[in-house]
């Protein structure tokens, strides 16, 4: 998580595109589902957290999410170079 916020920040990136925002956001939910997983990883919480909606709520932040920013980021970069047509940039901050 570290390096991937050293190089956004290094890129000269502008925060005045969307897909910096969904960067940003995707980086978010990535260390929010990375800190559940270390709360996860004691076994006594463990324990007491095992089938309850908090194991859920990891599962969904680290997967579920991740994987739809990463499609979504994925569209809102590559389609113009793909297709040559351009996405309207106020309707990609979502």
């Amino acid at each position: 998580v570290f390096s991937w916020l050293f190089m956004l920040g290094s890129s000269g990136a502008r925060f005045s595109d969307p897909v910096i925002w969904w960067i940003i956001g995707f980086i978010s939910l990535f260390t929010i589902g990375g800190v559940t997983g270390v709360v996860l990883s004691a076994s006594v919480l463990d324990s007491i957290l095992h089938d309850t909606w908090f194991v859920v709520a990891h599962f969904h932040y680290v997967l579920s999410l991740g994987s739809y920013s990463t499609v979504v980021i994925f569209f809102i970069w590559w389609w113009p170079l793909i297709t040559g047509c351009t996405l309207n940039k106020y309707l990609l901050y979502g």
